[in-house]
């Protein structure tokens, strides 16, 4: 067998990515690796490749290599030579910067927002559009420094589109929420990037505010605690300090 770099020729392909994706029948966002077995009478197809998962450091990458080219000579799993050829084993993950330390927290630079309608009253609807265009504005020049200008916020008509909800729901305790959810790739307790947000206005709230809470919570992922800026500072509650910068 010779190795060569970049051989757009080669019979066989070893590539490196970040998420295997779906193997076989199987999806997990841990697969570290994933290759074509052939035994008996398989026989290769066209463009043969071996995916090597990058979340792992290089130390467990070499034995997930060795693993599929197992399976590339036959070898499924549980066969001779073990353990190299066991569905499972102990992979450690490389360590990623969290998102509080990154310029764009969220898992890509466009980020997809949509507006349940039909949970504002009807006679606000057109405000509350105008509001929401207000606080994305906001965002995009900036939010104070804080959203770096290859991230873009796009409007979509699908819910299950959409990486931020908005929508107007009775909330006892608060007047917003929003906190955002993500995944922890690297199993250190703390997230690596978002995925998911949806910011909740209390039905009570007037309309003509909604911008001042879609700016706060939508510009919170990209802000560490405590550096919110003045006018969207929700301890002291600055609305007309906002209403004077939007």
């Amino acid at each position: 067998m010779a190795v060569a770099a970049n051989d757009t020729n080669a019979e066989l392909t070893v590539t490196y990515k970040e998420d295997i994706g779906v193997c076989g029948l199987t999806y997990s966002g841990k697969t570290g690796g994933c290759a074509p077995i052939y035994d008996g009478d398989a026989r290769a197809g066209e463009n043969p490749t071996i995916e090597i998962s990058t979340q792992y450091t290089p130390e467990s990458q070499q034995p997930i290599l060795k693993h599929e080219f197992g399976h590339v000579y036959g070898r499924i799993h549980g066969q001779e030579p073990m353990p190299l050829m066991s569905a499972r084993r102990n992979l450690t993950l490389k360590q990623s910067p969290n998102a509080t330390e990154r310029a764009n927290p969220w898992q890509y630079n466009t980020v997809t927002v949509y507006i349940d309608r039909q949970s504002i009253r009807e006679r606000d609807q057109q405000t509350a559009e105008s509001e929401f265009e207000a606080a994305v504005k906001y965002l995009q020049n900036s939010g104070d420094r804080n959203v770096p200008a290859n991230v873009t916020f796009d409007r979509v008509t699908d819910r299950d589109d959409a990486d931020i909800v908005i929508e107007s729901a009775s909330l006892d305790d608060f007047t917003s929420t929003g906190s955002p959810y993500g995944h922890d790739t690297d199993n250190d307790g703390e997230l690596e990037y978002y995925t998911s947000q949806t910011i909740r206005v209390d039905d009570d709230t007037p309309v003509d505010h909604y911008a001042y809470h879609i700016a706060y919570w939508m510009l919170t992922p990209f802000v560490s605690d405590g550096y919110m800026p003045e006018h969207l500072d929700a301890e002291d509650d600055n609305r007309e300090h906002w209403e004077q910068n939007r």
